[in-house]
């Protein structure tokens, strides 16, 4: 097959331009697009979801609206690119990870810090990067963030908002293990969307939490402090356990990413080794949220 790869762009900083506000525009995207094409070896085309959105609109709606455009066009083109917002796309990176089995081919996503009319050559250079990166990686199932020459193929977190590698990356991440573990020996393409009103509760433990009687969510996403310990706290106990009493899942990362998180080394968490929960090593909050999504999908308790 000739190599043709689909163009999936859904908005952020690299198709704005600023008036009083930054807005997206249609204009400078066609620019965008057309200086890409001149200087490009790559046979592409474009596709831009129904409505293009800034970085903090990404919602689960659009995550299924991505899936379903793969899922639809996998057969027809070498691999994909999507273009988006960089403040969520860590988010999109893991969302997508987690919601495709059996992927045997690249999907990069990239986007730039600036718009085009302050640095002209930033968002051109990492779309003609990452198609670049799609032609060498083509019968590779990775879903990776190309920007500024960098290729980030495992976890991924934004740390900054004003370098042109805003992002850092999971080097010893559990939850990524246990997820290749679970695709291995998959061969048949399978996309799991997310529930449209999908809701988590996250729970970020400080000094000075309190633990609230509020509404159950779908899951439960608990950061620890550190390595992994967490206070000796009976109303977060109790919280945890009333999740696993209804067989919804329930996962705990810990804030460090390169540390190993051990729940059996600190007596106030040692109790966690008696409740059904996915225990996630060096693992960013992104990946946590596609991983319980896949969790409710597979009607899975625990990894």
């Amino acid at each position: 097959m000739k190599n043709k790869i689909l163009i999936i762009y859904t908005g952020g900083t690299i198709g704005m331009k600023k008036n009083v506000t930054y807005e997206n525009s249609d204009d400078i995207f066609k620019r965008l697009i057309s200086e890409v094409q001149n200087n490009s070896n790559s046979n592409v085309e474009l596709i831009s979801i129904s409505q293009i959105i800034d970085s903090s609109q990404l919602r689960p709606k659009v995550i299924n609206e991505i899936l379903s455009i793969i899922e639809k066009e996998y057969l027809a083109y070498t691999g994909f690119l999507i273009i988006s917002g960089t403040d969520t796309m860590s988010y999109l990176q893991s969302c997508l990870k987690w919601a495709i089995e059996a992927l045997h081919k690249p999907i990069i996503l990239t986007g730039a810090i600036n718009t085009i009319d302050y640095d002209p050559k930033e968002g051109i250079n990492n779309i003609l990067f990452a198609l670049k990166e799609i032609i060498d990686n083509r019968n590779k199932g990775i879903i990776a963030i190309a920007m500024n020459n960098k290729l980030l193929k495992k976890p991924t977190t934004k740390f900054n908002s004003y370098s042109k590698n805003p992002y850092i990356e999971s080097i010893n991440s559990s939850l990524e293990n246990y997820r290749k573990k679970l695709l291995k020996g998959k061969d048949q393409l399978q996309v799991y969307t997310y529930k449209e009103n999908l809701q988590i509760e996250v729970i970020h433990l400080n000094p000075f939490i309190s633990i609230e009687e509020s509404k159950f969510k779908d899951g439960l996403i608990v950061l620890t402090y550190g390595q992994g310990t967490i206070p000796d706290d009976q109303k977060l106990k109790d919280r945890i356990s009333a999740y696993e009493a209804m067989r919804k899942p329930v996962i705990i990362l810990s804030q460090v990413y390169r540390n190993k998180l051990s729940v059996e080394m600190y007596e106030a968490s040692s109790y966690l080794k008696n409740i059904d929960c996915t225990i996630g090593k060096g693992s960013f909050l992104e990946e946590g949220v596609g991983c319980l999504n896949y969790q409710i999908n597979k009607k899975m308790l625990f990894l």
